[in-house]
């Protein structure tokens, strides 16, 4: 596309401006100003009325702060938590694969893999075994956490993409089952917020999500006041649920697809976990045992560099500026085109082609 129009182009979409990034050094110029250019009104809008007010539709000091509550969340007793979690999970998952797979030995891995990126979110944020990989799987008043997780999914999507947002509150079928997963989710959230205040009470400690943001909370009386009433708490929980699960399913699934197409890759990075494994006499790996698998590292960045998570992130420029000496108007749509940087000669030789060793 940057070859076509060039590093900067505008649009007008149904009467309003927008503007198209495939530059990288202008994609970091927008993104580091989030004064100037912060997320996209529309996309904040959707998010809060889908997941509440988390921290992924919040802006500028807001977002700071709750940023540097969250951070710890992912500290690496975190990551220990998440290592063991995952390998637990990887055993029911192989299980799965044998249950469910077709007499021609197919299996539907997109499936497969949203379930097991749940039950480890459930297990890690919040302390619960959704049993997404169990036949029946968990339901909650009569409903799976993949399905919950997924009508949560599409309204935001069909907020920012396709439904005008004088629709939005219209009785839409699909806003309809996206308020009864809310319901139910929030009637979820709300007990594993009230169980996490009593553990906390008790003296007990707890380092999920909600028990974190409580601590934070009561460390700093401007925290519950300003940043992380209940409302806010629930939302992190929310997001953490649909946004954390969804973006893990897609590198998943796709980083299986590049390994089936490559076998002598798939090769290669089966040597370097087997040499992990002969390493640990019997034991579980941990998660500083992983990260030092170098070349998994490069396999996963390549992976997410040919199927980008969110190939587009849009900004909205707040007032009159220029990027690259490109002239912007205010209140334009900044568009940043990742995937045609992705796939630019300029950043990436052969950017078609699947490269680890590139990084």
């Amino acid at each position: 596309m940057a070859a076509k129009y060039g590093p900067v182009y505008h649009m007008n979409v149904f009467g309003s401006q927008w503007v198209v990034i495939s530059d990288y050094g202008l994609f970091q110029e927008v993104v580091r100003n989030r004064d100037l250019f912060p997320n996209d009104a529309k996309v904040q809008e959707a998010a809060a009325l889908c997941m509440g007010r988390s921290m992924f539709a919040s802006e500028g000091k807001l977002w700071d702060e709750k940023h540097n509550i969250i951070l710890p969340f992912m500290n690496q007793k975190m990551l220990e938590t998440t290592a063991i979690v995952t390998q637990n999970k990887a055993v029911q998952l192989l299980e799965a694969i044998e249950l469910e797979k077709s007499p021609e030995g197919k299996v539907e891995v997109i499936s497969l893999m949203k379930r097991l990126t749940l039950d480890v979110i459930g297990e890690m944020a919040f302390g619960v075994d959704f049993e997404a990989m169990t036949p029946k799987q968990r339901k909650f008043d009569g409903m799976s956490f993949s399905e919950l997780a997924e009508m949560q999914l599409n309204a935001i999507r069909s907020r920012c993409t396709s439904i005008p947002k004088y629709l939005w509150n219209a009785p839409l079928p699909i806003f309809k089952k996206e308020q009864k997963a809310a319901f139910i989710l929030r009637k979820m959230f709300d007990g594993l917020l009230e169980q996490a205040k009593e553990k906390l009470d008790k003296g007990e400690d707890s380092n999920n999500l909600p028990s974190l943001i409580i601590k934070a909370r009561e460390a700093d009386p401007n925290v519950a006041n300003n940043i992380y009433p209940r409302e806010d708490i629930l939302g992190e929980s929310f997001s953490v649920f649909a946004a954390g699960h969804d973006t893990t399913q897609f590198t998943s699934v796709h980083l299986i697809k590049l390994l089936a197409i490559h076998q002598d890759i798939q090769d290669k990075l089966r040597d370097e976990i087997l040499k992990l494994e002969a390493s640990l006499d019997g034991k579980e790996p941990s998660a500083a045992q992983i990260s030092r698998c170098s070349y998994m590292s490069l396999v996963i960045k390549e992976s997410q560099r040919v199927y980008v998570i969110a190939p587009f992130r849009i900004r909205q420029a707040i007032a009159a500026t220029s990027i690259g000496g490109y002239p912007i108007p205010k209140n334009t749509s900044v568009v940043i085109d990742l995937y045609s940087i992705h796939m630019n000669e300029k950043y990436f030789k052969n950017p078609e082609q699947f490269i680890p060793e590139r990084w």
